[in-house]
């Protein structure tokens, strides 16, 4: 599903679990709908709305909430991707009069934001706590149900 939010195009691809029971029946997004009716038009509901409680519009959808089909999918995960290796390999600049994006990598060498370990750029990054997750806040744990009848 192609969400336009800030007048940009951020996708949400609907994926399957491998270990899923039903995932050697889920190939493709008709599949979904034969095996879990409703479910896509739900998902696309809930991404409409969900800003809505913060106080934010609805979001809006390009090809009208269509959700695309696998071979679709596929083709953005990969011209997305491109864009990402044309990033940070540089070729396409990290900063522009619009962004400035930081690049910086300690697995891809000879790239422009390749670092060491050990790299004085690395030390402002405060060292792994490694310590269980902190409690969620009452006032941020907010809970939103989607009803399937017709408002």
């Amino acid at each position: 599903m192609a969400l336009l939010d800030e007048g940009e195009t951020d996708w949400k691809v609907i994926v399957v679990d491998v270990h899923d029971p039903l995932a050697p029946k889920l190939n493709d997004i008709e599949d979904v709908e034969r095996h879990l009716p409703g479910l896509i038009r739900a998902t696309n509901e809930w991404f409409r709305i969900y800003k809505i409680p913060d106080g934010k519009p609805e979001n809006v959808f390009a090809f009208s909430g269509e959700a695309k089909n696998k071979k679709y999918a596929t083709e953005i995960i990969h011209e997305c991707h491109e864009a990402w290796r044309r990033l940070v390999s540089g070729e396409s600049p990290a900063k522009t009069p619009s962004y400035d994006l930081s690049i910086l990598n300690t697995t891809l060498e000879g790239t422009p934001g390749h670092v060491r370990p050990g790299d004085q750029v690395l030390r402002t990054i405060p060292p792994d706590s490694r310590q269980p997750p902190a409690p969620i806040d009452s006032s941020i744990s907010k809970w939103f149900y989607i009803s399937s009848a017709t408002v």
